[in-house]
């Protein structure tokens, strides 16, 4: 429901806080919250809207909880497609088996191998777009020259290297990004200019087009999108990973 509290630094300049949240206040009507109803002085009252809606919002998209039941039964007719299923093995005297699981699966993880647009690519790994202000406290103008702050854990002189959702990542310059989306999306090289434990890493890359701070940065190397129905599909698989997030079997 919220983001992080973050203090303001160079990869934040303006922090982040309840005014990132769906806590945050109405632009158009100053001294309430968003989603606060109008004429309404008491709490209760104003808030009734917000109480509804807060238990079934979530900052995450795509994300589901999966549960699946597998059965076993007799085919009657293997050449019809669908094949034709008759009774269940074991439901004449109380032996059948059913296997029960529960996953949660990660949409916004899904990619496509560069090498075989059939298979699961590379996780996916995001970052915001924060440019480095000017001397005079503006975002840079586009097209032109960017440097922004991304989040980095270290940096050996030509490779920085971080951690995304649980799994690490690795940025040379040369490199490219993927910056936005939509009609403004554009793949652009990244030099990498110097690096703050504190901070991150500052890297500098070219514009074509104008972007607003907080846009999506991926790496290029991941092709978002969904290759399909997967051939040899196993569920413990590194390969899917990023997508099956948890994945149980209950019974």
């Amino acid at each position: 429901m919220a983001s992080p509290v973050v203090p303001v630094s160079a990869a934040y300049p303006r922090g982040m806080g309840i005014e990132d949240t769906l806590l945050r206040a109405d632009p158009d009507s100053p001294g309430a919250g968003l989603f606060d109803l109008p004429g309404q002085t008491h709490p209760v009252l104003r808030q009734e809207l917000l109480n509804k809606i807060h238990g079934r919002l979530t900052t995450r998209s795509n994300t589901f909880a999966v549960w699946m039941t597998v059965g076993y039964f007799e085919v009657t007719d293997r050449r019809a497609r669908p094949v034709k299923l008759g009774r269940e093995l074991g439901s004449d005297d109380g032996t059948n088996i059913r296997h029960r699981f529960f996953a949660v699966v990660d949409r916004t993880n899904l990619s496509v191998d560069p090498a075989n647009p059939r298979l699961q690519g590379p996780r996916p790994v995001f970052f915001s777009y924060e440019p480095v202000p000017d001397a005079n406290g503006f975002d840079p103008a586009a097209p032109g020259s960017v440097e922004a702050i991304i989040p980095a854990s270290s940096f050996d002189g030509q490779t920085v290297r971080g951690l995304y959702d649980e799994g690490g990542w690795t940025l040379r310059t040369t490199d490219q990004l993927t910056i936005d989306v939509g009609d403004d999306q554009e793949t652009v090289n990244v030099a990498i200019v110097s690096f703050d434990a504190k901070i991150g890493a500052r890297i500098r890359f070219y514009c074509t087009m104008p972007h607003a701070r907080g846009c999506s940065l991926t790496l290029a190397r991941s092709r978002l999108g969904s290759p399909g129905p997967q051939p040899g599909f196993h569920v413990r698989s590194t390969r899917y990973a990023g997508v099956v997030r948890y994945f149980t079997q209950l019974d």
